[in-house]
């Protein structure tokens, strides 16, 4: 048994009405009082979550706890570290816009094995405002996704496995087709 704390009472004029509470986990009682007389109280646990990050709050945090100027980060091409990553890429794939060559553990990595050609790289699926979308091509500049007409024949993104919000994903190019080709993950912000 644990003490209420913070309680929170509100009285509904009509048949229906609206809060907002902080992100957290509730009891929530409702209690109807139908032509002054009370009927029995229903309790469900109502959990909130934090709505999710955005690329402008992301930016404008960094901003505000490096004592930044506003918009120093909050440009999406920009690279304020000067690692070569823009700040849109350091958010979608973790790393630090404001410490040069932040260890990048999620982002993408290229390899051939004896079969194929790979791109692995990691997706957060709580970054909402972002698309991430695996493209090859087989001349540079004519990118194409999965499955699209043109696509380099047998490319694939397959989900390899989920760690909370993380996606280990793998795109692949089968090396039988004897062809050069070139691979990318494109982050849209739309």
């Amino acid at each position: 048994v644990s003490t209420l704390q913070n309680g929170v009472s509100q009285t509904l004029a009509g048949t229906s009405g609206s809060f907002t509470p902080a992100a957290g986990t509730y009891l929530m009682s409702v209690a109807p009082v139908i032509s002054n007389l009370d009927f029995p109280a229903a309790y469900q646990t109502l959990t909130v979550t934090a709505p999710p990050a955005t690329f402008a709050t992301w930016a404008a945090n960094l901003e505000s706890a490096n004592s930044l100027a506003a918009g120093t980060i909050s440009t999406p091409a920009a690279d304020l570290d000067k690692d070569g990553r823009s700040n849109l890429i350091e958010y979608a794939f973790g790393t630090s816009p404001v410490i040069g060559n932040d260890p990048a553990p999620r982002m993408p990595a290229a390899q051939i094995t004896a079969t194929e050609l790979v791109l692995q790289y990691q997706r957060d699926t709580s970054l909402t405002d972002l698309t991430f979308t695996a493209q090859a091509c087989l001349t540079l500049g004519n990118w194409k996704a999965p499955g699209e007409v043109g696509a380099p024949t047998g490319f694939a993104d397959t989900l390899i496995s989920t760690n909370g919000s993380i996606q280990t994903r793998k795109a692949t190019i089968p090396r039988a087709s004897g062809s050069n080709c070139f691979m990318r993950v494109k982050i849209f912000r739309p």
